[in-house]
């Protein structure tokens, strides 16, 4: 009997992990959503060192969204094998199983029930794994710096033909109301 209410914890402990595992992915999308449908208030703040943080700060939030998924599955990449293994020792000897004291029926439930909470503990630090990984990663290197650099130098160039085209204009009125 205490084996049957061992084994049963260990189940609800994987449905926890599991139920936990599909409101990250429910969350993942939505956050991804919302900072995919915020962007076009964000990307424009790239332009100024000012507001550069602001942008950047928003690049994060993406990847930690879109990263949310990843994380996720890792987890339960990881805790597979502890499972084949488990459920490969038990098939095989489903005979040894049955006829097995009930300290090794009981020790084998603690195992799961052990596995279980790690993976559940796990799937519950999702977030923070990520943030972790991502959120104190610099994110204004590589394609960002470039994309920032070549959008500013792209700017310059427009602002100067834009001043040269200003100055010229004033200079052809200047001619054009002095022979007037």
């Amino acid at each position: 009997m205490m084996t049957v209410m061992l084994l049963f914890i260990a189940l609800i402990l994987f449905v926890l992990a599991l139920s936990i595992l599909a409101v990250i992915y429910v969350m993942s999308s939505a956050l991804a959503g919302l900072a995919l449908a915020l962007g076009p208030f964000f990307i424009p703040w790239l332009l100024w060192d000012v507001t550069k943080d602001f942008f950047m700060g928003w690049v994060r939030f993406l990847f930690i969204a879109c990263f949310y998924r990843v994380v996720g599955v890792a987890v339960i990449v990881m805790s597979k094998p502890v499972f084949v293994v488990l459920h490969q020792w038990m098939t095989g000897n489903a005979a040894i199983m049955t006829t097995a004291s009930s300290t090794d029926a009981m020790t084998l439930s603690v195992l799961l029930i052990v596995t279980a909470t790690i993976m559940a503990y796990m799937m519950s630090h999702v977030p923070q794994i990520t943030a972790a990984l991502i959120g104190h990663a610099r994110v204004d290197t590589g394609f960002a710096t470039q994309s920032s650099r070549a959008i500013q130098s792209h700017i310059s160039k427009s602002n100067d033909w834009m001043a040269r085209r200003i100055r010229d204009y004033a200079r052809s009125a200047e001619r054009s109301g002095g022979r007037s």
